[in-house]
């Protein structure tokens, strides 16, 4: 692993989202209140989801939870652990509006947010519950650049009773979350893919997952993530890979809105089609990188 939980500083911590990590692993007393708020979080997030399942199960339309909710109870066994926000659920385009319906028949309100090619396929309900906001964010696609059909879904030997995408799709997607979407801008996702990897590497068929990367236009993204987090060669090596290596290094993963020329190379490096890039600029919302503060995250 290019960073180790133990070498961070209190800052880095902090801003990487890994407070309750860390106290899961090493019980320091002064992150066991941010431990102990993730924990009641993801407890009351997870019976909305449990309420929302059931209702989906009952109206016959298939769904898939994704990245935070789909390792909680599986690599993080300590749901005080991982650090939440939201609930990503997937879901086939044809059954979108009557999901929309369901979630808002439940007391969820959507949030108007301005639309472009980047997430003009998904859409963010929140509500209010105890002192909680709870969100959800419903995907019926996962990238601007690809389809990302899901293939092959599995079910969950989790309490979170629901479907989850295939463990080759899975691994691909919290890649291509965190190279290809988010360009490394929080740490608490590596770690998510390093305990992933570390738990079903040996499950995992290799040759599929790096065929789907490559159908899904995502090879690079998941070249790099994993070179990240080992030292063994998923995949073969290329000028390419070695160059983002070396920008994606320690000093950029802990500090990476520090470093402007840096960030938009290695989010140009990262599209394994060269067209991605123009089609990304043509459509990125000037007016929207002008005035938002959260421009970098897309």
């Amino acid at each position: 692993m290019i960073l180790e939980l133990a070498e961070l500083q209190e800052t880095e911590i902090d801003s990487h989202h890994l407070s309750g990590l860390v106290y899961s692993k090493f019980k320091l007393i002064k992150y066991k209140a941010i431990w102990k708020k993730q924990l009641i979080q993801n407890k009351l997030f997870f019976k909305e989801l449990k309420i929302l399942t059931s209702i989906f199960e009952k109206e016959g339309i298939k769904i898939s939870v994704l990245k935070g909710f789909s390792l909680l109870d599986d690599i993080y066994t300590d749901w005080g652990a991982r650090s939440t926000s939201d609930i990503d659920i997937l879901i086939e385009q044809n059954n979108f509006s009557e999901a929309k319906k369901i979630i808002q028949n439940n007391g969820y309100r959507e949030i108007n947010e301005y639309k472009w090619k980047g997430n003009c396929f998904k859409v963010l309900f929140e509500k209010k519950i105890s002192l909680l906001t709870v969100t959800i964010e419903l995907h019926h696609q996962l990238f601007w650049h690809n389809k990302f059909i899901n293939s092959n879904p599995r079910k969950s030997t989790s309490k979170i009773e629901a479907t989850f995408l295939s463990l080759e799709d899975q691994l691909i997607h919290l890649c291509g979350h965190l190279a290809f979407q988010h360009n490394y801008l929080k740490l608490f996702w590596l770690f998510d893919i390093k305990y992933f990897v570390e738990k079903y590497q040996n499950q995992i068929s290799w040759d599929l997952f790096w065929k789907r990367a490559e159908e899904n236009k995502l090879i690079v993204s998941c070249q790099l993530t994993l070179s990240l987090i080992s030292k063994k060669n998923y995949k073969y090596s290329s000028l390419k890979l070695v160059l983002l290596t070396r920008l994606c290094d320690k000093n950029y993963l802990l500090n990476p809105r520090n470093y402007f020329i840096k960030y938009y190379l290695i989010k140009f490096l990262l599209k394994d089609n060269l067209i991605d890039n123009f089609i990304y600029i043509f459509n990125y919302p000037i007016k929207k990188k002008i005035t938002s503060q959260s421009s970098l995250i897309d």
